[in-house]
This record gives structure tokens, C-alpha cells and sequence, in this order.
């Protein structure tokens, strides 16, 4: 909504704070609304990056990217990245976060084992749906995040027990029919059928091993077969709202930074983290060296594609002038994003503690 508290809706107007005491700007024709936001699909993924043509790698690293390019990265037929997502000021816009993630970070030699269950997606300035839409439960009494499948699947086993133990007492009824039917976890709409990278009858296969999350991880819960069933995908919304300075100038939000804030002091160290650009209103984005249209819906129904460097401009070919100074603010635009350090074993290593602890004397000798 705008500052006035008026529902935004494409193809209306709105006012905004202007820059000085009492002084609103109206802006008509409003491109993405509440009603039809622009959508970005995104999935948070664990996979073995390499970092370097020495083999440099780590097997646990962790990163947000789109749905459609899930696939590829698993496939090693496309380079990981920086997700850089963009918006135009005044866009809504309909962010579905999934969670592709195991649900604990086991200890290897940077960091210690790590429980993972549940991601949030916390962006930092644009305005956000208060009750859905923070992606962490700071300064809030809910907590708004999304469980990884092997979480989803160890509650279910938990709820199903509870009311096979407490059946004549007071069974947790079945959401979907009210019945004492056991829950049983579902295949992702999208992941769940991924060709290559789940096995089609993974729901079959858990009422096979009864249920049992233990059983059904430690036959099927290993990639590329059923370690995403039970995968959850949650929704925020987001507003790129102007800042319009005393000249009446719309300086835009810029640079925003979005990030897992249930286990930042993790993932944080593992690039779980994103950017969403403000840029600006009405403008269109190419990539920057092939010219294809980003955020190009005919093509992709997740936002993409997108990319760390873009050609910004007005639509048509026209000029953006931000500051009505007469000149086109057109312009190309590169993103880097950096960390403070990197995990990272030489090519062919890699130690991590699963399950058990071993002793001193058991533990491989690698190199880092």
C-alpha cells in the first residue's frame, strides 16, 4: 500500500512521502500491484561447489537460486552464482521460498554439527508483509520460516506416533479429513517431479518403510532420490517504495541484502545469501552480454533468468531520466557480492563427522 494506506493495484496510482513536511507524490499506473506482483521462485540448495580449476571445493555449501535452475547446478551444467534478484520501484512483488536443504550441517573442519531444521529469508529494507514476510522470528512472536523435507518428515513421524500411542485419549486429528488417518508427507509439486533428481514414487516408498523418518532417511533420503520429500515452499511479499528526497528526487531503495536469519551464524559462512537491486521505475533489464531479456515470463515462470551483471534501461529504447536533468540515466550494471572467507578442501577431500563422533586415531588426514 502506499503511504496514504491505499491498497496498491496495477495499473492505479498511489501518493508518497515526498521529501518535505506534508508533501506527497502521486504516481500513476502502477506496473506491479498487489494484485498481479511480479513473482520471483526461489530454492535454497546444498551442493559441491568447486572453486577454481585446482579443484578447490566444498560439499556443503549452500545457496539460493531459482527453481528452474536447480537442475543445471545439480547437473554441473551451470556455474553457481550470486542470486541477484531485481525490482523496479513501486513493484510488488511474490517471493516462494522453498527449502531443498538437509535439515543438519554436519561438523567438518570449520564448523561444528548444526541443526538446520528450518530457513528464513530476512530482507533488509524494503517493506514486507509484517506476519509473513520478516524470514526470522526476531522482535516478533512468530516465526516465520520454511522446515527443510527431512524435518517435515521426522514431524509427521512424530505426530503418527503420538497418535498411534494415545489413539483411545486424544489423537491429533488428520488436518485433511478430520480423520485418525496417519499424515503422510507429500512430493513437491515442482522438486518433487524433477526428472533426474527424485525418484517418482517416493510417497510409495515411505509407506513401505512404515513411516519411519529414521528408516526412510537412511534408505532413501540421500540426493537424487526421495531427500526432498516433504519439501516446503512459503510465500512473502515485498515493496520497493520510493525515497524521494528534498528535491523531489526518487533516490530508490539501491542495494538490499536478504539472507537466512534462523541460523545466520551457519549459513552466513556458506553464501546463503542474496540481493535484490532496486533500480529504476518502469526500467527494463538485459543481460549484459548476450542481451536476453531478464525476468522474461514468456520464457520462465520463475523470475528468470537473472544475473549478477545487467543493461539497464527504459523501456522502447526511451531515456530513464531519474533526476529530470535532461539526460539519460541508462546504464550498465555489475553486482559483486563477497564474504569475509570461504570454506573450501583441495580437489578429492573432504571430512565431516555424520552420525557418529570418531576418535582422533579414525579421523582421515586431509589437506586444506
Amino acid at each position: 500500500m502506499d503511504d496514504k494506506g491505499k491498497l496498491l493495484t496495477t495499473g492505479g496510482d498511489g501518493e508518497f512521502f515526498g521529501g518535505a513536511t506534508g508533501k506527497f507524490f502521486n504516481v500513476k499506473s502502477i506496473e506491479f500491484g498487489a494484485d498481479k506482483p511480479r513473482v520471483y521462485r526461489g530454492a535454497n540448495l546444498q551442493l559441491d561447489v568447486v572453486f577454481n580449476k585446482l579443484g578447490y571445493h566444498y560439499p556443503q555449501q549452500r545457496i539460493l537460486t531459482l527453481w528452474e535452475d536447480v537442475g543445471a547446478l545439480l547437473d554441473k551444467k551451470r556455474s553457481p552464482e550470486p542470486l541477484v534478484l531485481r525490482m523496479n520501484t513501486f513493484d510488488c512483488a511474490m517471493y516462494a521460498h522453498t527449502n531443498l536443504i538437509p535439515k543438519d550441517f554436519y561438523m567438518d573442519d570449520y564448523q561444528i554439527t548444526t541443526p538446520t531444521d528450518v530457513i528464513g529469508q530476512h530482507i533488509h529494507l524494503p517493506k514486507w508483509d509484517l506476519t509473513a514476510g520478516d524470514g526470522s522470528a526476531n522482535g516478533w512472536n512468530y516465526e516465520d520460516g520454511t522446515f527443510s523435507p527431512g524435518m517435515v518428515r521426522e514431524r509427521i513421524h512424530a505426530i503418527n506416533k503420538w497418535n498411534e500411542i494415545h489413539q483411545a485419549e486424544s489423537p491429533v486429528p488428520n488436518p485433511y479429513n478430520n480423520s485418525s488417518d496417519p499424515l503422510v508427507p507429500k512430493a513437491h509439486p515442482y522438486f518433487g517431479i524433477l526428472a533426474g533428481h527424485q525418484e517418482s514414487d517416493c510417497v510409495k516408498l515411505w509407506n513401505v518403510v512404515g513411516g519411519d523418518s529414521k528408516a526412510f532417511d537412511k534408505q532413501y533420503g540421500m540426493p537424487g532420490v526421495c531427500d526432498w520429500l516433504g519439501a516446503r515452499t512459503t510465500l512473502q511479499r515485498w515493496f520497493s517504495d520510493p525515497i524521494f528526497n528534498a528535491g523531489g528526487v526518487n533516490r530508490g531503495l539501491g542495494i538490499t541484502f536478504t539472507h537466512d536469519h534462523l541460523g545466520p551464524s551457519t549459513h552466513q559462512q556458506l553464501g546463503l545469501y542474496a540481493t535484490m537491486l532496486t533500480e529504476p521505475a518502469g526500467s527494463l533489464w538485459r543481460n549484459n552480454e548476450t542481451g536476453e531479456l531478464l525476468y522474461d515470463t514468456a520464457a520462465r515462470k520463475d523470475g528468470g533468468p537473472t544475473s549478477w551483471q545487467a543493461i539497464i534501461t527504459n523501456k522502447n529504447g526511451k531515456a530513464i531520466d531519474v533526476d529530470s536533468d535532461g539526460k539519460d540515466d541508462s546504464h550498465r550494471e555489475f553486482f559483486l557480492q563477497y564474504g569475509d572467507f570461504q570454506h573450501a578442501y583441495q580437489k578429492d577431500h573432504f571430512m565431516a563427522l555424520i552420525k557418529k563422533v570418531l576418535s582422533n586415531q579414525q579421523l582421515p588426514k586431509v589437506s586444506v
